[in-house]
């Protein structure tokens, strides 16, 4: 009756959430596979007041040790709204270690990205942001000491789709009716690219 809700590979291992009840919007555990054991559990949280929906791995800090980031959803002491956030764990000697769990980060965001494609030390996160008027816009932010600095952001979209880093400082955007951008991050904006 399980049913995977999402999932990342790296490094041999397989990070997922796990939904028992078989719901496919949110899960209820997260689940750490290694392939050495035959693919074989070898970690689970129950993470079902977080209603978790999204897990990706990626080094934010640049210390060569991967983390796992989970975009959940929920309120906060702070803000009584359900509604997206993203906390951030390592996995240290069998166990979940809290790297960053903030209440808020890129406003009201629907997905977001990680990616290596600026020259800072770490991975960046990319949030589709939605925007008051129904559009939505990129926020680009880096790891900074103890949290999250944002870098750039870019002009309002019509529903966003998907993105992929293609090139360093470029991202290809899907939006609005299949439409495509090529996109460039210059001081302080996600601007159009042109060579």
């Amino acid at each position: 009756k399980e049913k995977l809700v999402d999932m990342a590979l790296a490094d041999g291992r397989a990070y997922a959430i796990i939904s028992r009840e078989g719901r496919s919007d949110y899960g209820d555990l997260l689940v750490i596979f290694d392939e050495e054991s035959g693919w074989k559990r070898i970690y689970e949280n129950d993470f079902a007041d977080l209603k978790p929906w999204k897990i990706a791995i990626a080094d934010i800090d640049g210390d060569g040790m991967q983390e796992i980031l989970t975009a959940v959803r929920k309120s906060t002491h702070y803000d009584s709204r359900e509604a997206n956030r993203l906390f951030i764990f390592n996995y240290k000697n069998n166990q979940l270690v809290k790297k960053w769990t903030g209440s808020q980060i890129a406003g009201d965001w629907k997905q977001f990205y990680t990616g290596d494609f600026l020259p800072m030390k770490g991975e960046e996160l990319i949030f589709v942001q939605k925007l008051s008027d129904g559009r939505e816009r990129l926020a680009i932010y880096y790891w900074f000491a103890f949290g999250f600095i944002m870098l750039a952001e870019s002009d309002a979209y019509d529903n966003i789709t998907d993105l992929k880093i293609t090139d360093s400082n470029l991202i290809k955007l899907e939006y609005g009716n299949k439409e495509t951008a090529i996109l460039t991050v210059k001081e302080g904006r996600i601007l159009l690219y042109s060579e």
